[in-house]
């Protein structure tokens, strides 16, 4: 079946952008409610961390199961500085584009509804080759008993809330320095015009402080949840889950 035009500056990814892509998560990510309920003190352990969100991306994308896009801008040479992320690559083969030059500033990942044959039709080539880290992640910052409860937490509400049954957005970043020019929108858009082919619904389990986004791009919130602060991490969260409708 047909799929919408992609948008100026916007492909599919390709195992060769994880590390880029694993920089803009983690300049997205980085504090937000829900990163810093999942890791304590990540910039203490700058390569782990960005090792570990790296690896988030190349795991998803080497399962299958998902469609990964990316859009391009210019790249801003003080990017850093518009982040709270203490962002360290030495230990990958990334090196800075020129002023100016065409960088990965943004990325998407979502999961087709079960049945459909649309994630099967951009998987990557059984032969791709994947970045060997070293050293690979070890999670020195991430809290993991907050991250089984997370992950038990939206498979729960997922599986109850008929996710499967349409589109579901995993991931959608952002980098810090290049916000307000539309870009996560673009990426959205998209898919929601490929969503609108299949006729099917879209749906997201979103921070609460991503809730007002998209709500600007056409989601209705279906349920709104509260996750806890404890002895460990104080501060609580919301997720609000969410769909958008054909």
């Amino acid at each position: 079946m047909a799929e919408p035009p992609l948008p100026p500056g916007v492909r599919f990814a390709k195992p060769d952008d994880l590390v880029r892509i694993g920089m803009v998560s983690l300049a997205s990510f980085i504090g937000t409610d829900c990163y810093d309920w999942l890791w304590v003190e990540p910039n203490t352990y700058p390569q782990d961390t960005l090792a570990a969100e790296i690896n988030h991306w190349k795991e998803d994308m080497k399962n299958g199961e998902e469609i990964f896009l990316v859009i391009e801008d210019e790249y801003d040479p003080d990017e850093n500085s518009k982040t709270s992320a203490v962002i360290d690559p030495s230990q990958t083969n990334w090196r800075a584009p020129q002023p100016g030059e065409k960088v990965i500033v943004g990325a998407m990942s979502f999961t087709p509804n079960t049945g459909s044959d649309r994630a099967d039709n951009h998987a990557q080539a059984p032969d791709a080759v994947y970045l060997r880290l070293n050293p690979g992640p070890m999670f020195l910052a991430l809290e993991w008993s907050h991250s089984f409860k997370l992950s038990r937490f939206l498979e729960e509400n997922e599986t109850r809330l008929g996710f499967a049954n349409g589109f579901n957005l995993e991931m959608l970043v952002v980098h810090p320095a290049y916000h307000r020019r539309g870009h996560a929108r673009t990426l959205v858009k998209w898919m929601q015009d490929l969503a609108r082919i299949d006729q099917v619904t879209v749906y997201v389990a979103a921070d609460g402080k991503a809730d007002k986004f998209y709500a600007r791009v056409g989601f209705q919130i279906m349920e709104r949840h509260w996750v806890p602060g404890d002895e460990i991490v104080p501060l609580g969260f919301r997720i609000n889950m969410m769909k958008w409708l054909p």
